[in-house]
């Protein structure tokens, strides 16, 4: 559910994987062997992250910014809900009919209402991205939420508000197509009934794992997928500013979403875990690696 308070709540994890796909570690890299006993490099796991960031910048740290997220994720839930209620009503399609027509009907009013909600919240996400980054910065121009609107403003006009607008656009919106096109596929052709129905043998809860599966396994790959597209877009959100994320190494100077988007490619592919797919993953584990990799060495 959208609320301002899940928004606070998520908070210590969304600062935590935002502050990873801006490429920042509180510590190096360290000696460690992975589950089937394989000497590697590990980053950190996102709670252990966490402890470090409260320890190092104060349990504070960990809600930076995390109002704005809870008010941004309740104006685009409204706007997508109202928006597609409408849309729909007025093109006479039914949400409810798992046809292929009314599967792209609900997708096409979902993009053009969550584009009115993306334009009307890109500045908070602009903001709360640079909060963020402030939390390893020594320039306070970005602590505090009136000061960082005011630090965008006087930096880059109104425009500054809207970078990496297109990234979380294409991100939101390929997010959305191929998880209902991908859902609709699955269960149309019953690829996880046999799954389901033995979960629904288990019981209440397994009849909800069942009634869920299909959304779970699509999303997660999907995720997964767009992944970088996300990455580069937080790093376009900061650049040009005086803030150290903003900067080499950590991205190329005043750098478009194309550019860090090769600036990824560039640290060793697309399937990278420490670039194009960092932060995607290590809620509970270290992030293990079999080679080691510093972005603060990279020229």
């Amino acid at each position: 559910m959208n609320t301002i308070a899940s928004g606070i709540l998520s908070s210590p994890l969304f600062n935590v994987k935002t502050l990873i796909k801006f490429g920042y570690e509180p510590i190096p890299e360290f000696s460690a062997r992975s589950w089937f006993g394989k000497e590697g490099y590990a980053r950190l796991s996102f709670i252990s992250y966490a402890l470090a960031l409260k320890k190092e910048y104060g349990f504070g740290s960990l809600f930076r910014g995390s109002f704005l997220v809870g008010v941004g994720n309740v104006i685009i839930g409204k706007v997508e809900e109202v928006g597609t209620a409408k849309i729909l009503e007025r093109t006479d399609s039914k949400e409810e009919e798992k046809s292929w027509y009314s599967t792209i009907a609900t997708l096409a009013a979902k993009t053009v209402s969550l584009t009115v909600g993306l334009i009307l919240t890109q500045p908070l996400r602009v903001v709360v991205r640079n909060m963020v980054a402030s939390i390893v910065d020594s320039n306070d121009m970005y602590n505090t939420t009136i000061g960082t609107f005011k630090s965008i403003y006087n930096e880059f006009g109104i425009g500054g508000f809207f970078r990496g607008f297109f990234g979380d656009w294409l991100f939101t919106v390929l997010d959305l197509w191929l998880v209902g096109v991908g859902l609709y596929f699955i269960t149309s052709q019953k690829f996880l009934e046999e799954y389901q129905n033995s979960l629904r043998n288990l019981g209440s809860m397994g009849e909800m794992a069942a009634d869920n599966l299909p959304t779970l396994v699509v999303a997660t790959i999907v995720a997964y997928l767009v992944h970088p597209i996300h990455v580069a877009t937080c790093m376009t959100s900061i650049a040009g500013s005086k803030l150290m994320l903003a900067n080499a190494p950590y991205q190329p100077a005043n750098a478009s979403l194309t550019n860090n988007y090769q600036f990824l490619l560039d640290m060793g592919g697309y399937f990278n875990p420490r670039a194009m797919f960092r932060g995607a993953s290590g809620l509970l584990f270290s992030r293990w690696h079999r080679t080691p990799f510093d972005i603060t060495k990279r020229e």
